[in-house]
């Protein structure tokens, strides 16, 4: 090998230890529901695609509804009728309906960087009583980096 060749070679390998692999983007978030709490394995992602998937282990019917809002999670605008209102509270990224109990459900998104809010927006009436699941808990932020 020449040494033009060698000299060309070396700083190729130079180079390539300076070049840092790319960041991946996105990731996954793992969410519990259970009556009347909702809990995510992480409260923060990279912007990207992300993978939500969502395990039912009460004993009801629930929904997640991920929204993009700057609102805090916990201060959401109700409509009177009861639940959220998701169009005044941010917009409405997805939502996996019917989550019937020891379901599994899955959704991926596309994610920019901002503040989310996990939820379930079921109202309904029980034994006379209005359940509200979002007021009664059910409900997490999500930062998106």
């Amino acid at each position: 090998m020449g040494n033009l060749n060698k000299v060309l070679v070396g700083v190729a390998f130079v180079l390539a230890g300076t070049v840092s692999a790319p960041v991946l983007a996105g990731g996954k978030v793992n969410v519990m529901l259970q009556e009347w709490r909702m809990v995510a394995d992480s409260k923060k992602v990279s912007a990207g695609e992300v993978t939500i998937t969502v395990q039912n282990r009460g004993k009801e019917k629930h929904e997640m509804v991920l929204l993009k809002t700057d609102v805090p999670y916990d201060q959401l605008p109700l409509k009177r009728e009861g639940g959220i209102d998701e169009k005044g509270a941010g917009s409405v990224v997805d939502e996996i309906e019917d989550i019937e109990p020891k379901m599994i459900k899955s959704m991926t998104v596309k994610l920019e960087p901002g503040s989310y809010v996990l939820l379930c927006n079921i109202v309904e009436e029980d034994a006379g009583k209005m359940e509200e699941h979002y007021k009664m808990g059910m409900r997490t932020p999500l930062i998106v980096q």
